[in-house]
């Protein structure tokens, strides 16, 4: 039973957020670990459910987490990313100040975000192709009214095509970024969940690094229940 659910950790993970060389280490202070693929496991179980918990690695300023787990409550719970946090522990000596208390990345305010910036792209690109129409009408017109026999309106006509080309490129990249970037929100990320008797979660969520920590305790809510988890915050760097 153990095993087959370790199984589940087999997940894509946003690789091309990872950072190949982390700041930090992240590892469980606690003696009972186990290892799926590299990775260090450490699980809580109680009533309510059993959570597997392991550090993935760091990424533009936040821990990047993957949880998976089953409830064993007969009665239904919510599991909402948005409430996970870790307090600090043990501070750096240098440190002159640092919040005690930080609060995971809420997935529904991500993809709300990553909407206003596709909107944003999308107005900028249509801007910019009515400006480049208007531009390139102009220059036509210019051109058709220069009486230099060297003029060529096919010129003003071709400029003007290749910034719009240049234009569409751009745009069709960022909305690709962001495509793909909602699409790891909505379906690799853990989002909010109810769990039944037996149902079964798991998904990533991220944490912001605070440089000055060096140990710190994980805390998941539960429905009534909460699951602490120990980690220590080494700099590798």
């Amino acid at each position: 039973m153990r095993i087959r659910i370790l199984s589940v950790f087999v997940l894509t993970v946003f690789v091309l957020g990872c950072s190949i060389d982390p700041i930090f280490k992240i590892s469980p202070t606690e003696s009972d670990v186990e290892y799926y693929q590299g990775r260090e496991i450490v699980n809580y179980t109680d009533s309510t459910a059993s959570t597997y918990l392991n550090y993935e690695c760091q990424s533009e300023g936040n821990f990047i987490f993957y949880i998976y787990a089953i409830s064993d409550s007969e009665n239904p719970f919510l599991v909402d990313p948005a409430d996970i946090y870790y307090e600090v522990i043990k501070k750096a000596a240098s440190s002159t100040y640092t919040l005690n208390k930080y609060y995971a990345v809420d997935p529904e305010a991500k993809l709300h975000s990553l909407g206003i910036q596709k909107e944003s792209v999308d107005s900028e690109f249509n801007t910019a192709s009515s400006m480049n129409c208007l531009f390139g009408v102009l220059s036509a017109a210019a051109s058709l009214a220069d009486d230099d026999e060297n003029t060529d309106m096919g010129n003003a006509i071709g400029d003007w095509a290749e910034v719009q080309e240049s234009a569409s490129a751009e745009h069709e990249y960022n909305s690709a970024v962001i495509a793909e970037s909602k699409n790891h929100w909505q379906n690799e990320v853990l989002r909010k969940t109810t769990l039944k008797t037996n149902d079964e979660i798991g998904g990533l969520f991220y944490l912001p690094v605070d440089v000055n920590v060096r140990e710190f305790k994980l805390v998941i809510p539960l429905g009534a229940s909460t699951h602490e988890f120990y980690f220590r915050q080494l700099k590798t760097n």
